[in-house]
């Protein structure tokens, strides 16, 4: 039974990873992965969120190619 349920969560989180992976492209970032580049590069974090938010225009955390332009 356990050996059954361990494949059966396994499975369900490679579907999962592959559903996030299929949703975002490779050059898709997230707003922890912006703000901590721009505080890297002296940027105060609290405007480097405000920039992000700002920047995300369908406010899903994640900026897309076309919101980076």
């Amino acid at each position: 039974m356990f050996k059954m349920l361990s494949t059966l969560v396994i499975m369900m989180t490679l579907s999962l990873n592959s559903a996030y992976a299929g949703a975002h492209s490779k050059g898709d970032v997230s707003k922890e992965q912006y703000i901590e580049k721009a505080v890297s590069e002296g940027q105060d974090p609290v405007k480097a969120e405000s920039t992000f938010d700002g920047l995300d225009m369908n406010k899903d955390g994640v900026l897309s190619s076309d919101e980076q332009k």
